[in-house]
């Protein structure tokens, strides 16, 4: 019968839109990057979506059937320290989650029924090339267990989930990147379409490419999906008007198309989403409103109708058949990712009556949830037929046993080794198993290292290692004999007991106020946003500042502030690294100086001329090469000139000399992400703290091993540390749990706690930023609109909140300003560079006195030189103990505060003690008794007073 007189059983198939609340609403979905993933995956029992991390790549996870508002508490998914770009549940267990990102590793998670806040503990790390940075998509095979395919940019690896580790590899052969792959149905070959507009067909067990043909010729991202066990591959993408449209390819024959539509305008891509059983495609494009809904028969394409949507789509994924009601007429189930909402779109086909189950709507489904083979068996050579199973609630074949990767011991493989073997599988329920482990060790995350280092190499290879890196960079013959630490950090004397009176702050008034806006730097563009939780993303030293810019290539933009005004639109100079950035820093003694850390594992050093940029630099200075992994921090000493450290994702720091450019060894003992690292002032300690929630303190001269280790603060998305306190020997973490963000206080020689409190409510991580000479503590957050500020002081409770500064608009950064080019006049103890993501702002931070003519020497004491080095790298290497000198802030001509003539107090105009001193203690003693007997109302007249008298003349008588 001819297709035109053929009529579909689904052909009236409706979208039925749910009510809101039917929909998942008020989720933090946040802003999602561009990327070759959906953003949004179903299993039978879960629903898995990208969210907002503040930082690093997190996955919400809730029952498939929930509905109803979430207030933005979303159970999550700590997976990667970068944006999570695909994620996929296996087919053949519902609990069982697979995410990548471009951290360069794959990781497995079991997603509890009872999930309800934090999940952060895989069940395995595997990374699938010691070289590969970069992840973008991953697909499970159709028919055999713990199969997977994994895109990394212009290489397709082709995983054993079990033993961990890659069996075969296949590359494009043009460096370009992969934008899609399907397995077809019986899981022999796979298509994948990539950047060249080159779609290729792949053998996955020989590990090479069959055959290719010509896809869409637009340079914007396809799609392709293979249809079913048939020779037909569906494809949507642009031509070269930038047009959208959806192509039908027969790999018999495919270098023309068996059949083409134009599809509906708009500039995202199109997802495809082919169903086996009913043969309905749906096509919903990245940023539509729409979704269209095609049947696929005898080579062609039959459009049945368009369903309008409320929100524009983000992603869009496909419900499992089993989870289907089938005895509604739900033939298919679609959900949506928009803005902050997930909603559910079943498909039903109109029947008079849902009584009794329609068996000609549901044949029995391929997607039964059963392997048909496992890995060894698929890698071995062996094809088998898939296992079907019927939608018939009545039905005995709908049960499904799971004999997913659950019932097994994963494994982890590091540097190409895998570390354990694999168990048989169980069909009886099992518990679920402890997560993966490496030599006995319980880890949460693995960062892989490659076997070999990269090919460029400074110009001194690392030295041997010693106890110190003052023995590494004298390169003694043996090494020292350990003994056991005896030092410790000088700790501040105990107080003495007694009364104190409450503690009153002077800084507890500090106002902030936004300077003019002649001294902005306005029309700021192309700001990025998207740089790790693990750097600050700005820096600023003196005159200069430094941003970075979005973009390929690394960008960084220099600008002074000595300059204001409005930058250029486009064209102006930057800094070109050539590939991402992780974190930069500034040299404090020298500003046009700038060291970044980049995702190729490499430090590039650059020299910003004496005026500035002028035109766009894209050679470094020099590349430091010695880590393993992306570098993610770079600080420069605070004390001694030419000397940099660096964390990575191999969890090592690494100490440079920069004077021959030469690494000069490692700080041992991490053995998870560093999440932060701090020097103290005066150069001669190290801070750090990872993931594993331990603060680690070196003395990096002496020894490379820990001096001092202890117990952190839980955390999950990040954290930052800085020396803080009396002497400076106490450490400040913040760190985000949930959405709630917290200060911690430690004892740096003891770890033990000292003070915590509750800041506020914030995805992102804190920034510290401590003010020695005034102790007082500026910390703010990524798209935050405050700058908080604490007093640290021995007087319980330690961390005293001082008052919040507001800014004009959201912060991505902000900078100290140097103490010595402060407003000292105007009693200015701080001014805050503030970056926004359009221009630059500066705040002034001021006490109000009474007296402001005269120097607040009790505000303002020496200050330390942090601008000039107070010793050279050779000398710290050396041991040199050189104190940073300080100067005072006192401006000429003003008198201090404390050396104020004291004025002598003036006698009041009306004084009763004068007059009570004049009279004698008699007088004193008559007027009491008189004003006694006034109150008293006595009458003191004799009676013979009232007599009448006699005249004087009666007496002569």
């Amino acid at each position: 019968m001819a297709y035109r007189f053929k009529v579909s059983k689904y052909k009236n198939a409706n979208a039925q839109m749910p009510k809101k609340e039917q929909c998942i609403s008020e989720i933090p979905i946040g802003r999602i990057m561009s990327s070759c993933g959906n953003f949004v995956t179903c299993s039978a029992k879960h629903i898995a979506f990208n969210i907002e991390s503040g930082g690093g790549g997190c996955a919400g996870v809730l029952p498939l059937n929930y509905a109803g508002r979430r207030n933005t508490k979303v159970p999550t998914i700590f997976a990667h320290g970068e944006f999570l770009n695909d994620m996929c549940f296996s087919p053949y267990d519902d609990d069982l989650l697979v995410t990548c990102s471009y951290d360069g590793n794959v990781k497995l998670w079991d997603i509890p029924d009872d999930l309800e806040d934090i999940h952060d503990q895989p069940l395995s790390v595997i990374t699938p090339d010691e070289t590969t940075k970069k992840l973008e998509m991953i697909n499970f095979h159709p028919l055999a267990d713990e199969v997977l395919a994994c895109s990394a940019f212009d290489a397709i690896h082709f995983l054993d989930l079990n033993s961990g580790e890659t069996q075969t590899c296949v590359e494009n052969g043009t460096q370009s990147l992969f934008q899609s792959m399907s397995w077809r149905w019986d899981g022999k070959v796979m298509v994948a379409s990539s950047k060249d507009c080159i779609n290729r067909i792949i053998d996955p067990r020989a590990g090479n490419v069959t055959s290719s043909f010509p896809g869409t010729q637009g340079n914007k991202d396809s799609r392709l999906v293979w249809l079913g066990n048939t020779d037909y591959i569906l494809g949507s993408g642009f031509d070269k008007m930038r047009n959208r449209m959806v192509v039908i390819y027969d790999i018999r024959n495919p270098s023309s198309f068996v059949d083409d539509h134009e599809a509906t305008s708009g500039s995202g891509v199109l997802m495809p989403f082919h169903d086996i059983d009913t043969n309905m495609v749906f096509l919903a494009g990245k940023g539509d409103q729409n979704i269209q809904l095609y049947e696929f028969d005898n080579a062609k394409l039959q459009f049945f109708s368009t369903a309008s949507l409320q929100q524009q789509t983000f992603g869009m994924g496909l419900a499992p058949k089993r989870s289907l009601n089938v005895m509604q007429g739900e033939v298919n189930k679609v959900y949506q990712l928009s803005k902050n909402t997930i909603t559910p779109i079943p498909y039903i086909v109109p029947r008079k009556s849902y009584r009794d189950f329609h068996a000609d709507l549901f044949p029995d489904t391929v997607y039964s949830g059963r392997a048909s083979m496992d890995a060894v068996e698929w890698f071995g050579g062996q094809s088998k037929e898939g296992i079907t199973m019927s939608l018939n609630p009545q039905s005995s074949s709908k049960k499904v046993i799971s004999s997913g990767l659950k019932t097994r011991k994963l494994s982890v493989r590091t540097d190409g080794q895998v570390k354990s073997t694999t168990q048989a599988p169980q069909v009886e329920a099992s518990p679920k198993p402890s997560p993966a482990k490496i030599e006995e060790t319980e880890t949460k995350e693995i960062a892989q290292q490659p076997s070999e280092a990269p090919s460029e190499t400074t110009k001194d290879a690392p030295k041997k290692k010693f106890k110190g890196l003052k023995g590494l960079k004298k390169a003694k013959a043996k090494e020292k004999t350990v003994e056991e630490k005896t030092e410790v950090i000088e700790k501040p004397e105990p107080s003495t007991g007694g009364f104190k009176a409450a503690y009153q702050s002077k800084y507890k008034h500090l106002l902030g106020k936004l300077m003019h806006k002649d001294n902005n730097i306005e029309n700021i563009t192309k700001l990025a946003e998207n740089l790790p939780s693990e750097s600050d993303a700005f820096q600023g030293s003196n005159d200069y500042l430094v941003y970075p810019i979005s973009g390929v290539g690394g960008r960084l933009n220099v600008v002074q502030l000595s300059k204001p005004g409005r930058l250029p639109e486009s064209d102006y100079p930057v800094i070109q690294n050539g590939c991402g950035i992780a974190d930069f820093a500034m040299d404090p003694f020298d500003n046009q100086n700038i060291a970044v850390g980049c995702d190729d594992w490499k430090i590039r050093l650059w020299r910003i001329p004496k005026n500035g940029l002028s035109e766009t630099l894209t050679e470094p200075t020099q590349t430091l090469v010695g880590h393993k992994q992306r570098v993610t921090i770079v600080r420069y000493h605070p004390t001694a000139s030419n000397i940099l450290v660096s964390a990575s994702m191999d969890n090592t720091v690494r100490v440079w000399d920069l004077s021959d450019f030469s690494e000069i060894g490692a700080l041992e003992g991490h053995t998870n992400q560093i999440l932060c690292l701090a020097w103290h002032p005066d150069g001669k300690y190290m801070a750090t703290f990872c993931k594993d929630k331990k603060i680690r303190v070196y003395n990096p001269v002496d020894d490379v091993e820990v001096l001092r280790e202890g117990e952190g603060p839980d955390v999950l998305r990040g954290g930052r540390i800085c020396w803080c306190g009396p002497n400076n020997n106490w450490l400040a973490i913040s760190t985000s749990t949930g959405s709630n963000r917290f200060l911690h206080l430690y004892d740096s020689h003891t770890m033990e706690q000292l003070g915590e409190i509750e800041v506020d409510e914030s995805p992102s991580v804190l920034s510290l930023y401590y003010d020695e000479s005034s102790s007082v503590l500026f910390a703010t957050g990524k798209g935050d609109r405050t700058i908080h500020s604490f007093e640290i002081s021995e007087v319980e409770p330690k961390i005293h909140h001082l008052s919040i500064i507001k800014a004009s608009g959201l912060l991505q950064g902000i900078s100290l300003y140097q103490k010595n080019l402060l407003g000292i006049k105007n009693i200015e103890m701080a001014r805050i560079v503030c970056l926004k993501k359009t221009n630059i702002e500066l705040v002034s931070v001021t006490i109000p006195r009474v007296k402001p003519e005269f120097f607040q020497d009790d505000l303002f004491p020496d200050a330390q030189v942090t601008w000039e080095p107070a010793m050279t790298g050779e000398q710290w290497l050396d041991g040199n103990t050189t104190q940073p000198k300080k100067i005072s802030l006192q401006p000429k001509g003003m008198k201090k505060l404390s050396e104020a003539p004291k004025e002598a107090p003036k006698a009041a105009k009306y004084s009763s003690q004068q007059i009570l001193s004049a009279k004698s203690d008699e007088e004193k003693k008559a007027e009491l008794i008189n004003a006694m007997v006034g109150k008293l109302g006595l009458d003191d007249r004799l009676e013979q007073d009232d007599f009448e008298g006699v005249d004087e003349d009666e007496w002569d008588d």
